[in-house]
Parts: structure tokens; C-alpha cells; sequence
């Protein structure tokens, strides 16, 4: 059972949620993973669209020249293709991750974002600039999850 601070609604059914401290719900059943789920998504979600955001005002070469909706859409897009994609690319080269002792992980990062690219017309990454920026979003990203993962737990 998980006690989250989420605005539910007072009008839902008594029976499956009772009330926490401050104003948070106990969530009971298969709901409380699907909901901490959805919530850590939205999360990459955003982290990715920060680092996004952070590489273009910092990479030359990487360039962003789209609106805040265009922005979330590409963080939403990568977080996608890191739950999608990333995992089966890493599964067909893990000897190559085993042999490099986990730098090919890096060429992998730099594949999921430069179909990012592809996906995004307003998302223009130069070769040079792909491993810098690569780099620059997973930090950010991991500072993002790290500092999340410490106030959770």
C-alpha cells in the first residue's frame, strides 16, 4: 500500500482509499502501481524535455527551435524510445556492452537520440554534437531521477 499526495477527488469510492496524513490517499489494489507509474513517467517526461531544453542552449550543433508544446512532445518521445527501444538495443548488443565494459551503452544513447531527431522536425542534432549532448541529458536525467528517488525514499 502507498500513501501519494496526488489531487484525488473526494467523490470517489470511500471503500478503496482512506486518508493518509496531510491530505495524501492510501491506495490499495493494482492502482497504486499504475498511478506511481504514470507519475514516474511524467517525470522522465520532463526531465528529458530539461535536458533537451539544456543541450540546445548549451551544445553547438544541437539545436531546438520549437515551441514549449514541440518540447514536451520530444520528451515525451524519448522517454519512448528509452522504454521501447533502448532496452532491445541493449539486449542485442550486450556482448559489445560486456566486451567495452559498458561504454557501448553510450552509442546506444546516442542512437535512441538521434531518432529522436528523426522524429522531431524541430530538433536538429549535428554527428559532433550528438555525443556531447548525449551525455549532458543522461546527467541531467540521472540528477533529476536521483534527486527524486532521495525525497521518495
Amino acid at each position: 500500500m502507498t500513501c501519494i499526495g496526488i489531487g484525488l477527488s473526494h467523490a470517489e469510492d470511500p471503500r478503496k482509499k482512506q486518508q493518509c496524513s496531510a491530505g495524501k490517499y492510501l491506495l490499495t489494489g493494482l492502482e497504486a502501481p499504475a498511478i506511481l507509474g504514470l507519475m514516474r513517467f511524467l517525470i522522465k517526461i520532463v526531465a528529458n524535455s530539461l535536458g533537451i531544453l539544456i543541450a540546445s542552449l548549451s551544445v553547438p550543433g544541437f539545436v531546438f527551435d520549437g515551441n514549449i508544446v514541440t518540447l514536451i512532445l520530444a520528451g515525451c518521445v524519448l522517454a519512448l524510445a528509452n522504454a521501447i527501444v533502448r532496452p532491445i538495443l541493449k539486449l542485442l548488443s550486450f556482448p559489445l556492452i560486456i566486451l567495452t565494459l559498458g561504454l557501448f551503452s553510450i552509442v546506444i544513447n546516442m542512437l535512441v537520440l538521434k531518432l529522436v531527431d528523426y522524429a522531431i522536425d524541430s530538433l536538429s542534432i549535428t554527428f559532433g554534437a550528438l555525443f556531447l549532448a548525449t551525455i549532458l541529458i543522461s546527467i541531467i536525467n540521472g540528477l533529476w531521477l536521483g534527486l527524486l528517488k532521495k525525497n521518495e525514499g
